[in-house]
């Protein structure tokens, strides 16, 4: 009878709830870093028409 050799490096185990945790702080940091950009645009751009064109330029190439 032979006995099965373990692995030197088993993965660790990840339970649903860190998993959930790593995607939650995940969600955090995008809507922070978007949050960043909107207040960056604002002050570059202010309230004038080039902001408008600015979205428009970055929403068209998508359609594609």
């Amino acid at each position: 009878m032979s006995v099965p050799e373990l692995d030197p490096n088993p993965k660790p185990k990840r339970s649903l709830v860190n998993i959930a945790g790593i995607v939650a702080a995940a969600t955090l940091i995008s809507k922070v870093f978007g949050l960043l950009r909107t207040v960056l645009l604002a002050a570059v751009f202010g309230a004038a028409p080039a902001y408008g064109a600015y979205q428009y330029a970055t929403i068209v190439p998508s359609f594609s």
